[in-house]
């Protein structure tokens, strides 16, 4: 599994995707985020070694990161 750690300024629900970088959307996930320090296990054994980008969304903001799957 993948861990990763962000902060919310917000509690609720999150959409986290998984894009190649050619846009395509390769998995979506919906994760419940609490306000301050979240720390999430996902599991991305089935995705390709690669770059990707991870968007992670809810109803007042939207963040985009770089992600490497080896």
């Amino acid at each position: 599994a993948t861990n990763l750690s962000f902060s919310s300024e917000y509690s609720g629900v999150a959409n986290v995707s998984l894009i190649d970088l050619t846009g395509r959307t390769i998995d979506t996930r919906s994760i419940d985020v609490n306000a301050g320090i979240n720390d999430v296990a996902l599991n991305f054994e089935h995705i390709s070694a690669g770059a990707y980008m991870l968007k992670f969304s809810n109803a007042s903001d939207v963040r985009i990161v770089k992600m490497i799957i080896e």
